[in-house]
């Protein structure tokens, strides 16, 4: 559960930060303005304004081709090799952005008993990413015609997004038969996305090729009505009897639609007499992200009834003891679900107390899951040849998904335990440790990408035609995950100087793989090496993340001045290489990270603040490997990204 605490504040402020990296890319602007007005006697309308704005970042090297155009007929090299600008992959960091949105939190009271409130939100959102680029030379390039890129082009991915979401409720204390507080709300919440390229080409329209393409819509929205009851009651135990329970309903639904004809469509083009591919076709559809088709357009709905009990007490003063269950009902493929919790809390002293917990709990497949398809273009060696080829996530349902032995996915059901302790040895001072296993059944994971002419064949046999390699949601592991939490706080008087909260926070934790789900035989009867989860399926659950993450902060505070000093330690993490050879994996050290923020208040209304994200500049390792489309890079997972130090300056005012 997350606790979302809404402004209610009257006035207002206004926040500006402007930032760049060290290097000098990835400039960014942000605004946030915020008012509160006052409603009625006691009613506030609190309103928000947020922008924000982000250069590209493109942290990739020399795109390592020694040629990029075809030899002359007599076999010498092009001249223009001469003045090449050996593009690079532009993608590789972080894309161009723009970010709008605009909110507002009603709270009205009606009279002592009963308050109306009502917050929203709406946003749009566009991302900018550059892609590989395609040689002039390559088998996917149209040289010639008005669309035509004599010099090899690099396409542009862009994502337009919309969210909106509003939710309106009334809620009373102590109103009804027994003195039941209630809470009666529901909410709307609706995602449209839609993915577009430009600067591109579908090489199988040859000349005829368009330079923009719409490559598919993806839309989710979900209505949500809660009806929420609490009240205590003495029972004669040391404090009372805490009840609540409640209902719920919910309606989900998740459509894709198909992109513009052009995106993918087969446009059956054959490379000319006197063209050095002459006799061969490129790739059918647009480059980079293929078109959602007509017959991948679809639209799904589920309804989903739900109610749940809490209850706490305390057997004695110094322990508490709470038990909840839920149950859930869905109209389609999932059934109905249990879950419950024990919790408890033994207090031996106003400095020290134990606590623990037990749970199961559930997670549905989201609609996504079960439709969601994307096709795309992606680059690797295939037999021996460092190749484009185009790819598919296949709904799991589907005629083609199925045919690679598919099954429809179930629900992940996990099994939880914790146990720590709290130390409080004075207002100063706090320690808190916990423990805690997660039980996994049922994982919802991607398959392992499966390639190949035979993938190939059957795909195009039933109907999925120009795909060399596809891959599905499964319900394909059972994991593990064991770990510990430890924070612990200490606030410093250092009285003419100011005070100093100092705070530590250490997390490790360990995934281990319990049982993978066995190969279907139609795959393994394509190649008997494929495997469901394969070595970097597996990887991306296991080694990825970092098993552990330290962060020691000291936030200093003397008289105008504030001070914010954050050390954070990613422990060691690895990537896998999708090929079958171990030698091309590589383990990244572990590294320190250092974020520095120094605020100063000019006056009680305005405060200016410069900092730095990254202060020394860390990267993480070299991925060692050189690739053809990066240079020698850093690899794809790092848990603070590649692009360096960044520093900022903050302009801060209330009015």
């Amino acid at each position: 559960m997350i606790n979302i605490i809404l402004k209610q504040t009257t006035g207002g402020s206004s926040d500006t930060t402007l930032g760049q990296n060290y290097d000098g890319k990835r400039g960014t602007g942000t605004e946030a303005l915020n008012y509160g007005f006052e409603v009625g006697e006691a009613g506030v309308l609190n309103v928000s304004l947020d922008t924000r704005y982000q250069e590209r970042d493109n942290k990739a090297g020399s795109n390592g081709y020694s040629s990029q155009y075809y030899p002359l007929a007599d076999g010498s090299p092009d001249p223009r090799e001469a003045t090449a600008s050996h593009h690079t992959y532009k993608g590789y960091g972080l894309p161009r952005s723009q970010l709008a949105d605009v909110a507002y939190n009603l709270d009205l009271p009606l009279n002592d008993a009963v308050t109306l409130y009502s917050f929203s939100t709406l946003a749009t959102r566009e991302n900018n990413d550059g892609q590989n680029f395609r040689l002039p030379s390559g088998r996917n390039t149209i040289t010639t015609g008005p669309n035509g890129f004599p010099d090899g082009y690099s396409p542009y991915w862009v994502i337009n997004e919309t969210d909106f979401q509003s939710a309106f409720g009334a809620r009373g204390d102590n109103i009804g038969i027994g003195g039941w507080a209630w809470d009666l709300s529901t909410t709307y919440g609706r995602n449209y996305a839609k993915q577009r390229t430009y600067d591109n080409q579908n090489p199988s329209l040859g000349e005829n090729t368009p330079n923009k393409f719409t490559s598919g819509i993806y839309i989710a929205d979900e209505l949500t009505s809660n009806l929420d009851l609490k009240n205590s009651y003495e029972i004669g135990l040391a404090k009372p009897l805490d009840v609540a329970f409640g209902f719920e309903h919910r309606r989900d639904s998740y459509e894709t639609r198909a992109g513009s004809e052009a995106s993918y469509i087969d446009g059956g083009y054959v490379f000319p007499a006197g063209h050095p591919r002459a006799g061969q076709r490129p790739d059918p559809g647009a480059q980079v992200t293929n078109g959602l088709t007509p017959d991948d357009a679809q639209k799904v709905s589920r309804n989903n009834v739900a109610s749940y009990i809490d209850l706490g007490f305390y057997p004695v003063e110094q322990w508490y003891l709470g038990v909840a269950a839920r149950y859930e009902h869905y109209n389609e493929g999932v059934g109905s679900t249990r879950s419950g919790k024990i919790s408890s809390r033994y207090e031996f002293n106003p400095v020290f107390s134990v606590r623990g917990t037990i749970s199961n709990g559930f997670r549905a497949p989201s609609l996504a899951n079960e439709i969601f398809t994307a096709r795309s273009t992606g680059f690797d060696t295939i037999n021996g040849v460092y190749q484009s080829y185009n790819y598919v996530i296949l709904p799991v349902d589907s005629a083609g998904a199925q045919a690679l032995g598919a099954e429809s996915l179930k629900p992940e059901r996990s099994t939880n335990f914790s146990l720590g302790f709290a130390l409080t040895p004075t207002e100063d001072l706090s320690l808190t440790v916990d423990g805690y296993v997660i039980n996994l059944r049922d994982r919802l994971v991607l398959s392992e990408r499966f390639q190949g002419p035979g993938v190939a064949a059957l795909l195009d046999s039933i109907g999925v035609p120009a795909t060399a390699g596809a891959q599905f949601f499964t319900n394909g592991a059972s994991t593990r995950t064991s770990g510990v939490d430890v924070v612990g706080n200490y606030r410093q008087n250092l009285n003419s100087f100011g005070s100093v909260r100092w705070t530590a926070a250490l997390n490790y934790n360990h995934t281990q793989i319990l049982s993978v789900n066995e190969t279907p035989s139609q795959l393994t009867a394509l190649n008997s090496s494929y495997q469901l989860l394969g070595r970097q399926a597996r990887a991306l659950i296991t080694k990825t993340s970092p098993s552990s993450k330290a962060i020691f902060s000291a936030d200093w505070a003397i008289q105008d001045f504030n001070v914010n000093l954050r050390l954070t330690r990613y422990g060691t993490y690895t990537e896998v290489n999708s090929s079958s050879d171990p030698s091309l994996d590589r383990e990244y050290s572990a590294k320190w990270i250092t974020d520095l923020d120094v605020a100063y208040a000019l006056t009680k209304q305005l405060t200016v603040a410069v900092g730095a994200q990254n202060l020394f500049d860390k990267y993480p390792d070299h991925i060692g490997v050189p690739n053809s489309s990066f240079g020698d890079n850093w690899g794809s997972y790092s848990p603070f990204g590649f692009t360096g130090g960044y520093y900022y300056t903050r302009l801060q005012y209330a009015f």
